[in-house]
């Protein structure tokens, strides 16, 4: 890994904590969703807990908005997003699993609102699709 990619990230997120700055940093060198590093392996290069460190991502991208994506095709694991297309492949892929979570939710509640959460996810997923036609 690069120690500019290391000091860049670090620059732009200034306020991690000890755990959060060793996950992002063996993540530097892991631009775009071919370079992703297992969970497995990032525990390792870490010395964190497997758990613990998909927490730490979790925080990374929700609280630190860091641009982290996750994939389950080969390689499967974390990467640093490279450009809008994989921020928008990223975005789709986590609006199917919520639409995917949600149907099953339907199951077991009959309720209007997980309909109405589906039918605005899908739009979602159908707009995003609309502008990567234009594109």
């Amino acid at each position: 890994m690069a120690v500019n990619q290391v000091l860049q990230l670090s620059l732009e997120f200034p306020r991690l904590n000890g755990d959060e700055q060793r996950v992002l940093d063996a993540l530097a060198g892991r631009r775009g969703r071919a370079r992703a590093l297992s969970a497995p392996s990032l525990a390792a290069m870490t010395g964190l807990d497997e758990r613990y460190v998909r927490d730490v991502v979790k925080r990374l991208v929700e609280v630190h908005r860091v641009p982290i994506g996750s994939t389950t095709s080969r390689p499967p694991g974390y990467y640093i997003i490279a450009g809008d297309e994989e921020r928008r492949q990223v975005r789709a892929s986590l609006i199917r699993r919520a639409v995917s979570i949600l149907q099953r939710a339907r199951a077991y509640d009959r309720g209007p609102w997980v309909d109405q959460l589906i039918g605005q996810l899908q739009l979602e997923l159908e707009r995003d699709a609309a502008v990567r036609e234009v594109q």
